[in-house]
């Protein structure tokens, strides 16, 4: 086993990896494999336009797998685990994904809106482009997760583990981070108007001088200039 460099170090500890897929994935499928259905594992394929609104399944596995323009509309996934995925242009609006194991994910130009995801677990991910708002993430654990251009308007990571999170550019407002652990957590640049957060919540959190002004009005401390 080789020793790791110091780059590769600092990328563990500060940078999601990316989706590790086959170099020769599976045919286009226009549907999945087979039926979905509790315990089953479906790996290595790459699906486009399929509908799967509305439907639930216990321990399901997707594993290297490519999602292209597809939906899960109001899914119910309990105890799921998602490993190796990229997700494109996708529909997860009000999916319920309770307990699920997810790591090494891609999600782009994807609609998360009101998308419930408790008490999971989320290594290794990369959300870009993406719509969330409303969706709720309680008690979920984020570990070398990044955020870009995303909207999280009205969105709760109440009793979150948000540490070392990076929101790049995204938009925050009114969203409802009371209770999370914030240590490293990268909001520079980041929209947070009206959000909700405790002052003990912010130990460790980045951020610019501008947004601590307005995270200390949100404090109800008045800032006053000479």
């Amino acid at each position: 086993m080789t020793k790791r460099t110091q780059k590769q170090t600092e990328r563990d500890q500060h940078e999601p990896w990316p989706p590790e897929l086959p170099e020769e994935i599976e045919h286009l499928l226009h549907e999945l494999p087979e039926p979905l259905d509790d315990d089953v594992e479906y790996s290595e394929i790459a699906i486009a336009d399929v509908t799967l609104d509305d439907l639930s399944a216990k321990a399901i596995s997707f594993r290297s797998m490519q999602l292209q323009r597809c939906s899960l509309a109001r899914t119910a996934f309990n105890r799921s685990e998602f490993t190796n995925i990229r997700f494109n242009s996708c529909n997860l609006g009000a999916a319920d994904w309770e307990r699920a194991q997810m790591s090494r994910i891609e999600l782009r130009d994807c609609s998360m809106i009101g998308m419930r995801l408790l008490d999971g677990t989320a290594a290794d991910i990369l959300i870009r482009d993406s719509n969330c708002d409303m969706a709720l993430f309680w008690k979920t654990r984020f570990k070398r997760v990044r955020f870009e251009h995303c909207t999280f308007r009205r969105a709760s990571f109440e009793g979150a583990d948000l540490s070392g999170v990076v929101f790049h550019e995204c938009d925050l407002t009114g969203a409802d981070l009371r209770g999370t652990k914030l240590k490293g957590t990268d909001l520079r640049g980041s929209r947070i108007d009206g959000m909700t957060v405790g002052a003990q919540d912010l130990y460790g959190a980045i951020i610019n001088p501008e947004q601590a002004v307005e995270l200390v009005q949100l404090l109800g401390v008045t800032v006053k200039w000479e």
